[in-house]
């Protein structure tokens, strides 16, 4: 190993952690093991010591230390706000395609991995709880610790894959969440094994089962050939068609318990989807052009969007204080988009 790693921090991982958000979230993605992007090992005394003590952190918040971690987390300019990880993209792209009965695009799926994955709204959990560079034996990362029986990844796998299995199963139980997304169909067995069910296949490489109140998919990891988004959807649509007999609550606008990195509480309700088109374009971009009033980045994102939830997902929890006829007063986002369709009617919802 690279760097030293205390031993306790390590055992205290292999022993409680699970991952990042919340239990009580309505969904959960669950993958086999935590990646390494390049440069990884170089923070991974970092990583361990963000994790130490607590069974699952925020992906954000608690994190902010872990800089490989942190690309993926942190807000640039482009086409997607947040560079998309190719490891969850189909995971997420499924969900979103469920939650709002349509396929999300490149900017949606980017905006939940960047401010909602990993948090309150939506939890990430890992069956093996060491990060990895990749599967090989010869580039195990953890020789050094054979005193908890990681002289080897065979070893590990063989002392502490049956623990954690029979572990995630308890947790499940537990927290019965709505809807579970595990994303790789190699470990079929031990999702299998994990949700005391067995999964029947839908469509080629995608499974589905049902326990109780919560529904669970197993699709192919990122990596599989002829993966596309085409094939992640058409598996949705028989979902949708024959298993969700509602839409799951876990939409990204509709969230009760999404929060943004800074805290700030996604809108609980959207009062209509779909979208949108200019009734007055002039007034909106007259009010996007005057930065001396806060608001102005409200009609911006208006003319950037062409939905209700693309809209609302961006900015619909944003607060700013602004000038009124009465006062100063604290505005959000979506009470904004609200005024500019039902008070003066400068948005209209689109024919189609």
């Amino acid at each position: 190993m690279p760097l030293e790693i205390p031993e306790d921090y390590i055992r205290w991982r292999l022993e409680n952690f699970w991952g990042y958000g919340s239990l009580d979230a309505p969904v959960w993605f669950v993958g086999m093991e935590e990646g390494l992007s390049n440069g990884g090992e170089d923070y991974l005394p970092a990583r361990f010591a963000a994790t130490n003590g607590k069974a699952l952190v925020d992906i954000r918040r608690d994190m902010i230390n872990v800089k490989d971690h942190m690309i993926w987390f942190t807000r640039r300019i482009g086409e997607t706000p947040y560079p998309v990880q190719q490891t969850i993209r189909f995971p997420i792209a499924l969900y979103l395609y469920l939650s709002l009965g349509r396929p999300p695009n490149k900017y949606e799926i980017s905006i939940f991995q960047g401010e909602q994955y990993g948090g309150e709204a939506a939890c990430a959990i890992d069956l093996m709880p060491l990060p990895s560079n990749n599967t090989q034996d010869s580039s195990w990362l953890y020789e050094k610790n054979a005193s908890l029986d990681l002289g080897t990844r065979s070893r590990y796998l063989q002392k502490y894959r049956p623990i954690r299995v029979r572990r995630l199963r308890e947790i499940m139980e537990n927290h019965k969440p709505e809807l579970v997304i595990f994303y790789s169909v190699g470990y079929r067995e031990y999702w299998e094994d994990v949700t005391g069910t067995r999964f029947r296949e839908l469509t080629r490489q995608m499974y589905f089962a049902s326990s109780g109140e919560t529904r669970f998919c197993i699709i192919p990891s990122a990596r599989t050939r002829g993966l596309t988004y085409a094939r992640l959807y058409e598996f949705g649509n028989i979902l949708a068609r024959a298993q969700f007999n509602r839409k799951p609550t876990a939409a990204p606008v509709s969230l009760v318990s999404a929060t943004r990195p800074r805290g700030e509480r996604v809108s609980r309700r959207l009062e209509y989807s779909g979208r949108y088109a200019f009734a007055n374009s002039d007034q909106i971009r007259r009010r996007a052009a005057d930065t001396g009033d806060p608001r102005h980045i409200f009609y911006r994102a208006m003319l950037a969007h062409s939905t209700y939830e693309a809209y609302e997902v961006d900015v619909g929890a944003t607060k700013v204080v602004a000038p009124t006829p009465f006062g100063q007063k604290t505005v959000t986002g979506h009470a904004e988009i609200v005024y500019a369709r039902d008070r003066v009617r400068w948005i209209r919802d689109a024919s189609n």
